[in-house]
């Protein structure tokens, strides 16, 4: 019999190892730039994510290193990927007789099933030889496993009987099969115990690398369908706002035509006052989803009456339903039902319910919208017995841009935010939502629960204050805004001057001393900022400063009160909301 071909005193793998200096370094997870994934779904097969020939090349110089047979085979169809230093007994003999070769796979399952991601598992084969099994796993999964195998220990005799006999009963060469047997190598324990550790170093990397290739590969997929949705989420916003647009130009087209005050004229009104609501509907809820999703957004949080909000939303949206023939019922408790929260964001999940269910439920069809306490939570409630949701829609609802309608029609609209933007403001409530369905024609039900507060005095969700007429400066470099904004405050009984530019802005508030300043931001000569700090700068403290501008985000937000400005209101502006904001603007004169 052979014994290793390197004595223990001069092993290339000694027994006290360089502290700390390992040849194959398990690399850190953050310089392999690899996030602390847990257990994914298994990620195919190692060949499929590294080069084997790379493999092969390590593991090649692994063996010449220690001379310890060694081999890499695939846990997913048991092939061998990599063999080096292989025994002919093995080679010649064990895997080439069906015999033997079953037991080959009876000791290469038992191995498999008794590894661990830490830990190799040491085993005496069916076939008589010593083999050690070191798992290589990408993302938590066995992948393959690294043998280091057909060796003997040092003062380990094999039995010659036993392997006589088995070479008379399966038909070998006996004398051939035991010279084989007198070339396996032969190692002291000291040995395998630092090749073994090499060798686990060695699995690890190998995984390591995999997993990253793994990672690189689904973050290829995931940019893949991100461009995909990108792009087919573009076209549908293209395709939604050409939808109002035309209306809206129909009904411009109209009024050009129609005589003032007549039906026609009416009808016109009507249309483009209902796609110019939808139109705003659709840049909010991009604006809203994107500020969610950055985290950006701050409630203003009182005592509120969710009955209260409920029944005012429900109002507002009736028309809508109505136009659609979609009959709506509210159904609340006689008293208040008192959460902690934002009125105006509460209306906004409830509108974005409403606005849901009227437009997946078909002519003569119901809404059903209700507020009840259960527990310490307050329940908000809206059913319909629409077109009904599929399990496979249900599961990934309340994410951005999800479409139950996507047919090449598209009759029921929309760009899918409404309920993404629900679900984010529902959670920053402190409360969850839900959707049920019991399948496609069946309808559905969403169920709203936000926690119950102590009962305080509480904030009116439609509060407006009327006034007397105000002296209004509007400065705005869009003529037809601003000659619109004019026309609106003075059939409100308003006095409004206009300028275009910021300087000549400025000059005009100091000279015309307005009640209320509704500024741009983009401006010429100076911008809007800068026309609010001049302002506030000569003593003008009482002028209510109101930035009515496209520019919303947060940033923009923070950057318009700090210049002085008592209110932000996003273009396109909600009429009624300024309105009322300029309708409770203190006096001055």
């Amino acid at each position: 019999m052979r014994t290793g071909h390197r004595s223990p005193g001069r092993s290339l793998f000694p027994v006290s190892p360089s502290p700390g200096r390992p040849l194959f370094q398990s690399l850190p997870r953050q310089a392999l730039g690899l996030p602390q994934r847990v257990r994914q779904a298994a990620p195919v097969r190692l060949p499929d994510l590294l080069d084997i020939a790379i493999v092969r090349r390590l593991t090649e110089a692994n063996y010449k290193a220690s001379g310890m047979p060694v081999g890499i085979i695939d846990a997913v169809d048991g092939s061998v990927l990599v063999a080096f230093g292989w025994q002919d007994i093995c080679v010649l003999f064990h895997r080439v007789n069906p015999t033997t070769m079953e037991r080959c796979r009876e000791s290469d399952e038992h191995i498999k099933a008794h590894l661990s991601e830490t830990a190799p598992c040491e085993y005496l084969c069916k076939n008589g030889l010593r083999d050690i099994g070191v798992p290589i796993t990408v993302a938590g999964h066995h992948l393959a496993t690294l043998f280091l195998g057909q060796f003997f220990y040092e003062g380990e005799a094999p039995d010659r009987e036993f392997f006589s006999a088995q070479a008379r009963r399966v038909g070998f060469d006996e004398a051939a099969y035991l010279a084989a047997l007198d070339r396996v190598p032969v190692f002291s324990h000291a040995q395998v115990d630092n090749i073994l550790e090499y060798n686990q170093a060695l699995a690890r990397f190998i995984g390591e690398l995999a997993e990253r290739a793994w990672i690189h590969a689904k973050d290829e997929e995931a940019l893949r369908d991100a461009d995909r949705r990108r792009s087919e989420f573009i076209a549908m916003l293209s395709h939604e706002l050409r939808n109002p647009l035309a209306p809206i130009r129909n009904a411009l087209y109209m009024l050009e035509r129609a005589g003032a005050g007549s039906e026609q004229a009416g009808r016109a009104l009507t249309i483009a006052n209902r796609q110019l609501r939808h139109l705003s509907r659709m840049v909010d809820d991009l604006t809203d989803v994107t500020r969610l999703a950055r985290g950006e957004y701050q409630l203003e949080r009182h005592h509120v009456d969710l009955a209260q909000v409920v029944r005012a939303a429900a109002e507002d949206h009736r028309s809508i339903l109505a136009d659609r023939d979609v009959v709506a019922e509210v159904r609340l408790p006689s008293g208040p039902v008192v959460v902690e929260g934002d009125a105006a964001r509460l209306t906004q999940v409830v509108g974005n319910l409403l606005m849901n269910a009227a437009k997946f439920t078909d002519a003569g069809g119901k809404v059903t919208v209700s507020v009840d306490i259960a527990g310490r939570e307050a329940l908000l409630r809206v059913q319909d017995n629409g077109i009904g949701m599929s399990e496979a829609l249900l599961g990934k609802l309340f994410e951005p841009f999800v479409q139950a309608d996507t047919t090449l029609a598209r009759s029921r609209g929309g760009l899918g935010l409404g309920l993404a933007v629900v679900k984010k403001l529902v959670e920053l409530h402190d409360g969850t939502v839900r959707a049920h369905s019991a399948g496609l024609g069946r309808g559905s039900e969403f169920v709203v629960a936000v926690p119950l507060s102590s009962p305080a005095p509480l904030v009116d969700a439609h509060l407006v204050r009327q006034g007397d007429s105000r002296r209004v400066l509007v400065i705005e470099d869009s003529e037809d805004t601003a000659a619109t904004l004019k026309e609106l405050l003075e059939l409100e009984g308003h006095e409004v001057h206009v300028e275009g530019d910021g300087l000549r802005g400025v000059e005009e508030a100091l000279r015309f001393r307005p009640e209320v300043v509704l500024c741009d931001i983009g401006l010429p000569g100076i911008d809007g900022y800068e026309v609010a700090r001049r302002l506030r700068s000569t003593g003008a403290l009482r002028m209510l400063l109101v930035a009515v501008t496209g520019y919303s985000a947060p940033d923009d937000v923070q950057r318009a009160h700090d210049a002085g400005f008592q209110h932000h209101i996003a273009k396109p502006a909600d009429l009624e909301h300024l309105a009322r904001v300029v309708a409770e603007a203190p006096r001055l004169h």
